[in-house]
């Protein structure tokens, strides 16, 4: 099967050049800015295999292009060749600053123009590789394993307190996959890891689709209260493919006892999330070790018995008891 090039550049010229370079070989796409190339991205993701890219363009630049092509989930593991000139050396490293993967030098030499898409596209292969056993196919994000092995890598590099993690999902979000179908559905899902994933990035943190419409992150506690976070979270909740608003439960673990497993650190966060599952006045909370006193009375021994079991052996998840709801969880904190 031919593998399709996204040639963006403003000069007609340049891109009949690259164009007639890589025909026997490619299927091309051509975009005449940023702007283009990220709604042609949109449609085309799943078949473009290299980004040829130009700097200087009307509209939207190639550096603007490119942040926001790393930035997103879905687009994140295409190779970017950014053409440049050869004395261009402030360019080169800007563009590497924003995650290049190589260059194009002007003007055009068809051999190393063949030989550059070849190795970009292997070594995307490879990736693909490893991302089969690390990445969610529908999302791109971390799954489940993956992003607990690397919340322990982050986690053991800094202080208690550094890091909140926390659990959110959809408010009723079968009833989307029952009144507009698994497409639509997977359009919000994938909705949520662009919007989310962006700003999690912008703020060194990560995120994962552990399950179904169940999502986490971890970043650092200081943006906790941050606009990034807030428009981060707005944004998610206005998926364009429903034409109306979703709301989304978020519960908080502030990462205090680095003793935890990083499924214990999680299931922490899902039980607050829960808490408030099924309501409306509230969509944010944070664990508190405090509320296992506000847990019902046929709740308690259990409670103990897995976190003492967490303790014991660092491996044990609480995901026997994450999907009940404590109606009496903690309180709070309201949606702002």
């Amino acid at each position: 099967m031919r593998k399709t090039i996204l040639i963006v550049d403003d000069n007609k010229i340049n891109r009949e050049v690259l164009k007639q370079t890589l025909r026997n070989d490619y299927d091309v796409l051509e975009a005449e800015n940023g702007k283009v190339a990220l709604d042609l991205l949109a449609l085309h993701h799943e078949q473009v295999a290299v980004i040829v890219l130009d700097i200087v363009m009307p509209v939207m630049d190639g550096y603007e292009t490119l942040r926001h092509i790393r930035e997103d989930t879905m687009l994140a593991q295409i190779p970017v060749i950014i053409n440049t000139g050869s004395e261009d050396e402030a360019s080169r490293a800007k563009a590497i600053s924003l995650g290049a993967s190589d260059f194009l030098v002007k003007p055009y030499n068809p051999e190393i123009i063949l030989h550059c898409l070849k190795n970009n596209i292997a070594h995307r292969e490879v990736s693909e590789q490893v991302n089969i056993v690390q990445r969610d196919r529908l999302t791109g994000l971390y799954n489940r394993d993956a992003f607990f092995d690397r919340v322990g890598e982050l986690v053991a590099a800094h202080e208690a307190g550094y890091y909140v993690l926390a659990s959110f999902d959809i408010n009723g979000f079968k009833v989307i996959n029952d009144q507009y179908g698994t497409q639509i559905g997977d359009q919000v899902l994938q909705h949520i890891a662009r919007t989310v994933g962006a700003c999690i990035v912008a703020i060194d943190g990560i995120l994962g689709r552990i399950s179904a419409d169940n999502f986490a992150m971890l970043y650092p506690a200081e943006y906790i209260d941050s606009d990034t976070i807030l428009h981060a979270h707005k944004d998610a909740m206005n998926p364009p493919c429903l034409g109306h608003s979703i709301t989304i439960r978020i519960g908080r673990y502030v990462v205090d006892d680095l003793s935890l497993s990083p499924s214990a650190m999680y299931d922490r966060a899902e039980l607050a999330e829960d808490s408030i599952k099924g309501r409306f006045d509230q969509t944010i909370v944070y664990y508190n070790e405090s509320l296992r006193n506000s847990l019902p009375t046929s709740f308690r021994p259990r409670w103990s018995a897995l976190c003492s079991s967490t303790m014991s052996n660092g491996s044990v998840a609480l995901r026997s008891t994450s999907r009940m709801s404590f109606p009496y969880w903690n309180r709070t904190k309201a949606d702002p």
